[in-house]
């Protein structure tokens, strides 16, 4: 009985540990129960939200499917325009081949790089030329217009530069000491900013005047009058007339207006000035016509003194009526003072003549060496292309 009471005792304790299992099981169960709700209340809160996407999806993909058909359609009639195109472009560019082999003589013209212009004074004529400036450090010169002064030390020069080098030109160390620089100014540009009237100007020195003001400033007298004259046949031959108004141009460039009180100092101060510029682009560009002894040996002071009058009559003439009526006043003094100083010329020449043929009838049997020398210098020399064409005659002759 001790043997069953104890088996039993222990099946019950068996028993009791199953039971403690057995809830520990249930309660899991339970948890495991709840927990696969919420899994599947999730679960079908996501098939919800994906249903939802797939639809909203499936709608752009409609809408998208749409797009797509009217953009396929857009390329198809890009792509008709594009071979359009194509066959156009292939029938110009067989046409530009054909002008292309039509105009194969045919060349184009290179532009040119920019070019500044600048004037260049007091330039010292022993130690610089055209040549020396042509070359100075490199510069890259495109053209030089070298004005010489006669009878000075001095000379000025257009100079025309590749744009590039224009800041080595304004350098105030570039140049050696006594040359100034400036921007060249076309006569257009030097009219336009200082506001002159074109029409009222003339291509002549000015004409020697007086003007009497208040106190009376400033007169000239004949002593004062430069005794050289300009060649005004040669200026309109070689177009310096345009070179003295450029010149003139830059030397007036600086010279301004007095803006305050002006008294008669002050005008002669400017007159100074403005007769000052004017001399100097004189002497920088227009030739001068030099008196040439060998040319004339009997001229003289009677004959120069004529010849003024002459001139000045004709003047007169020219500037009243031009006319050839010999009852004009003025034509008759012109033609009687123009008979007077022809008269005059004749004479003088004549003496002339019969001075030098006394002098070699004296000396013809006591220095005949003198008198070969005043006719060597009386014989006509042949001119370069006289002589020239008896050359080529020669050489003809000799080949025939």
């Amino acid at each position: 009985m001790r043997g069953t009471i104890e088996s039993m005792n222990n099946l019950t304790s068996v028993v009791r540990q199953n039971d403690g299992k057995i809830h520990n099981i249930k309660t899991k169960l339970d948890k495991t129960t709840t927990l696969s709700n919420e899994t599947k209340s999730r679960l079908d809160s996501e098939i919800i939200r994906i249903t939802k996407i797939s639809n909203s999806r499936a709608s752009g993909l409609c809408n998208l499917k749409s797009k797509v058909s009217i953009m396929y359609n857009e390329l198809k009639e890009i792509n008709t325009f594009v071979l359009s195109f194509n066959n156009n472009t292939l029938s110009n560019n067989q046409s530009v081949t054909e002008l292309r082999k039509l105009c194969l003589t045919f060349k184009g013209v290179v532009q040119k790089k920019k070019v500044s212009r600048f004037y260049v004074g007091g330039i010292d004529k022993r130690n610089g030329s055209e040549k020396l400036m042509r070359k100075y450090r490199n510069v890259k010169v495109t053209l030089i217009r070298y004005f010489d002064r006669p009878n000075k030390r001095t000379a000025s020069a257009q100079l025309n530069i590749i744009s590039d080098d224009e800041p080595y030109i304004c350098d105030p160390h570039f140049w050696p000491s006594g040359i100034s620089t400036k921007p060249w100014l076309s006569w257009q540009q030097f009219v336009n900013e200082h506001s002159i009237v074109s029409n009222r100007l003339s291509d002549h020195r000015p004409i020697l005047c007086s003007i009497t003001l208040e106190n009376s400033v400033f007169t000239y007298t004949e002593g004062e009058q430069s005794t050289r004259f300009v060649s005004w046949d040669r200026a309109r031959k070689y177009g310096y007339i345009n070179d003295y108004s450029f010149a003139l141009s830059q030397h007036l460039w600086t010279t301004e207006f007095p803006r305050y009180k002006i008294n008669q100092f002050i005008i002669e101060e400017y007159y100074n000035k403005i007769v000052s510029a004017i001399k100097q682009a004189e002497q920088e560009t227009l030739p001068y016509s030099i008196f040439k002894p060998y040319l004339k040996p009997y001229w003289n002071k009677s004959l120069t003194h004529l010849r003024d009058i002459m001139r000045l009559n004709r003047i007169e003439w020219l500037n009243n009526c031009n006319c050839h009526d010999i009852k004009c006043d003025a034509f008759y003094c012109y033609k009687q003072a123009k008979r007077a100083f022809r008269d005059a010329q004749r004479s003088a020449f004549f003496e002339y003549e019969s001075a030098i043929a006394q002098k070699i009838e004296n000396d013809i049997d006591v220095d005949q060496k003198s008198v070969w020398i005043i006719l060597n210098k009386r014989k006509q020399k042949p001119h370069t292309y006289t002589a020239l064409k008896r050359m080529v005659l020669y050489l003809r002759i000799v080949t025939i």
